[in-house]
């Protein structure tokens, strides 16, 4: 029995040791083979991915994070990754205090929604502040809180 028992597990042993040296691990609904830059890769085209959810107490206990470590913080509603040093949220509106988008860039611009006058008349309340490009009159406009107004 005890010899048995040995068997097993240099059997398991080994198996471990083959898995962990895979090229690539593919998780789908259909037999596909994992891309070849890709360590896991995961297809679905009716589910998602669940990322580990933590409070911002659990997510602050993490011994030495990984760079790169992605969590969804259920405290803050938002995913945050690890970047060395420091937790950083993921999303809009994170990298400046009085902004609530910023977009950086010496090679792009920005382009903002396009639609027709018919289009943008359809937007039902539209905010204060709120900006499109108007395809029919080929102008940038912004809603002034009664009417749209041609900024250039």
């Amino acid at each position: 029995m005890k010899q048995l028992m040995i068997v097993v597990l240099m059997a398991m042993l080994g198996l471990a040791t083959q898995t962990s040296n895979a090229q690539g691990v593919s998780i789908s609904e259909s037999d596909t083979t994992a891309a070849t830059s890709s360590i896991l890769d995961v297809t679905s085209t009716t589910k998602g991915v669940l990322v580990p959810r933590l409070t911002t107490t659990q997510q602050n206990n993490i011994e030495s994070p990984a760079t790169g470590l992605v969590v969804y913080n259920t405290t803050e509603s938002n995913f945050f990754f690890y970047n060395g040093s420091a937790w950083e949220e993921v999303g809009i509106g994170k990298s400046s205090s009085t902004a609530e988008l910023e977009l950086e860039s010496t090679t792009k611009g920005f382009l903002p929604p396009r639609m027709t006058t018919t289009q943008r008349d359809a937007i039902s309340s539209p905010d204060t502040g709120l900006v499109i490009y108007n395809t029919t009159t080929n102008k940038l406009q912004c809603y002034n809180g009664t009417s749209w107004n041609d900024l250039f």
